[in-house]
C-alpha cells in the first residue's frame, strides 16, 4: 500500500450508465463518453465510433478474445446503506446482499448499455495520443 493511503473495505456500486466500464474483464480499459467534441477528436487517433452509442471502451488488441468470451455479472442492490462519493459512485462500508444478480453475454452488455468496444495495437501509446488531443478519459486498471 502507498504511504498515506488508508486501508478500508468497501462495496462499490454505480448507476446504470456508470457501471459500463466494469462490464469488461479485469484488464486495462478506457471509457470515453459520447460528446461531439470527443468523438470528433477520436478520428485523429483512427477511432471512428458510431455517434449513436453512449460511450466507447478501448483496450489492447491482445484482450479481444478475453473480452468477447467474458460474461459480466450484474448485481442489483436496494439503495439503503449506500452513500454517494465524488467519483460518481456509491459505496457501502457494510456488506450488502444483492436483490438480484444476472450473468449476461458480452454482446448483450454491449447492446443493453449501448456501448462500443475498440481494440488498439498499442494501448499505452493511445493514452499519450488522447492526452495530446486534449481528450479526458476514465481508465480502469
Amino acid at each position: 500500500m502507498k504511504p498515506g493511503y488508508i486501508y478500508d473495505e468497501l462495496l462499490y456500486a454505480g448507476d446504470f450508465d456508470e457501471v459500463n466500464i466494469h462490464l469488461l474483464p479485469n484488464i486495462k480499459r478506457i471509457r470515453l463518453w459520447n460528446t461531439d467534441d470527443v468523438f470528433q477528436k477520436l478520428t485523429s487517433v483512427s477511432i471512428y465510433p458510431d455517434h449513436q452509442v453512449k460511450a466507447v471502451m478501448i483496450t489492447d488488441e491482445t484482450h479481444r478474445d478475453l473480452v468477447y468470451h467474458f460474461s459480466p455479472t450484474v448485481h442489483y442492490f436496494n439503495d439503503d446503506g449506500f452513500e454517494y462519493v465524488p467519483s460518481n459512485e456509491w459505496i457501502s462500508r457494510e456488506p450488502r446482499t444483492p436483490i438480484k444478480s444476472e450473468v449476461i453475454t458480452m454482446n448483450e452488455a454491449i447492446t443493453r448499455w449501448n456501448i462500443e468496444i475498440h481494440f488498439v495495437d498499442n494501448y499505452e501509446l493511445l493514452k499519450l495520443e488522447l492526452t495530446k488531443c486534449g481528450i479526458q478519459y476514465c481508465e480502469q486498471t
